[in-house]
């Protein structure tokens, strides 16, 4: 061997040695920030535990918020000081029934919107509770039929390393 090849097999090495190092420390960083959870039923009773946990912020973007239960749930966070934001799309805004729980939340000094942005998507229901936690649902905040999967993604947000 001479003296190119030894240092194309020694760079070899010291890259697959720091690819190694590099796969590892992004495994243990996943692992630390804690697990993903993915369900295809179930998804009401996850909302309603994971608003119960909020402590400072609640942010919510959804197609309508018509489920009463998770309307219950946001006006009991903010009656409990936490800051409570609901971005809807104008239409939601329009219709009396699917303005009602928005209009409630609204009276009790919690923030919510209407827009008219086409750049925003408004499909499904997307929340992020205190910065930490964010969860999706294909489906918006609206009653299912019963028995229905209602499947969710939920996790911790960001990187902490």
């Amino acid at each position: 061997m001479n003296l190119g090849q030894g240092i194309l097999v020694t760079g070899a090495l010291v890259a697959l040695g720091g690819g190694g190092y590099t796969a590892w420390a992004a495994l243990k960083a996943s692992r630390d920030r804690g697990a993903v959870m993915v369900s295809h039923s179930g998804r009401d009773q996850a909302l309603v535990r994971l608003i119960q946990g909020a402590r400072r912020s609640i942010c919510v973007r959804t197609e309508c918020l018509t489920l009463t239960p998770i309307g219950n749930e946001l006006a009991q966070a903010f009656q409990r000081g936490v800051s409570v934001r609901i971005d809807l799309p104008l239409q939601a805004g329009t219709s009396a029934a699917e303005s009602r729980l928005p209009r409630i939340l609204m009276e009790l000094g919690a923030q919510v919107s209407f827009r008219n942005d086409p750049a925003w998507n408004y499909r499904g229901a997307y929340l992020e509770v205190d910065g930490r936690t964010f969860f999706y649902s294909a489906a918006p905040l609206a009653p299912n039929g019963q028995g229905a999967l209602v499947s969710y993604v939920a996790g911790p947000l960001g990187w902490r390393g």
